[in-house]
């Protein structure tokens, strides 16, 4: 019995270190020069792939962040434009799955952008796309005033799962930012299988 019970906790050990993938996490000061956020987003992904990882999570507002909403706006991009393929190039080189937290995604309504959480294999490919659906609103009373939506538009809510079950072994769904405070997208995202749920 005794040589049973070994031989279940070893197999059960190699289960384990077969189907469990290493996920990173990476962070980056992003700022208004994309050649550096892209620099120090391929750093990130070097070192990711150094580590065995078969997944890199990016943060939202990882290829820009300007000091103005209208900055925002003029450099956004179409997710089948040359920027956003700067780092699919990065998933290749690299043969990384790339979470792209949130990327500035030309065309919303009103002269506006999406706020998209972007999922490519490590062929580069779009595995899927999330437009954040919470926009973060908030006006203190003699204090700051944060209107997302004035360059932002909501998504369709939808919960986006990604099915990676047979490329990385899990399932994971995608919000962004202020979405955590909003539980039913969750419940949703649960209610759909996910065995994990990104939060850039």
């Amino acid at each position: 019995p005794a040589i049973v019970r070994c031989a279940h906790v070893i197999m059960a050990a190699a289960v384990v270190r077969r189907t469990l993938r290493r996920v990173c996490v990476g962070q980056l000061r992003a700022t208004s020069d994309h050649d550096s956020n892209l620099a120090a987003a391929a750093t990130l992904c070097a070192d990711a792939a150094a580590r065995g990882a078969c997944l890199l999570c990016l943060p939202e507002a990882f290829s820009f962040i300007g000091s103005a909403a209208t900055e925002t706006v003029a450099q956004a991009t179409a997710l089948d434009g040359p920027r956003l393929e700067t780092y699919r190039a990065l998933a290749r080189e690299h043969g990384l799955w790339l979470s792209l937290g949130g990327f500035h995604e030309a065309g919303a309504p009103g002269g506006r952008v999406y706020n998209t959480h972007v999922v490519v294999d490590e062929r580069g490919e779009t595995v899927a796309s999330y437009r954040k659906i919470h926009l973060f609103d908030v006006d203190v009373p003699g204090g700051a005033v944060l209107l997302e939506s004035r360059s932002t538009a909501p998504g369709a809510a939808d919960a986006v799962v990604v099915d990676a079950r047979e490329a990385l072994g899990f399932s994971f769904g995608l919000t962004t930012c202020y979405d955590l405070r909003f539980p039913e997208l969750y419940v949703a995202l649960a209610r759909k299988g996910c065995d994990a749920i990104l939060v850039p």
